[in-house]
């Protein structure tokens, strides 16, 4: 269990792909990883009335390689 402040909150990343969730406070970064994407859609849910301009989303962009070892 935690419990941080709604206010205190200065951003949060979602990956869907991943069920994961990056939560950045002042003080700390968490992340959450979820088991089951109906577990992470029901959170995400949660929090987004209250949160929903602080909200960032990894779903809608293609991120490419940008080093290569060869």
């Amino acid at each position: 269990n935690f419990f941080i402040k709604y206010n205190g909150v200065q951003g949060i990343v979602a990956d869907g792909d991943h069920k994961e969730l990056q939560l950045l406070t002042s003080e700390e970064q968490m992340t959450i990883l979820f088991r089951s994407p109906a577990e992470y859609e029901e959170f995400l849910s949660l929090i987004e009335d209250n949160l929903k301009d602080k909200i960032f989303t990894r779903d809608d962009i293609e991120v490419v390689k940008s080093v290569y070892i060869s």
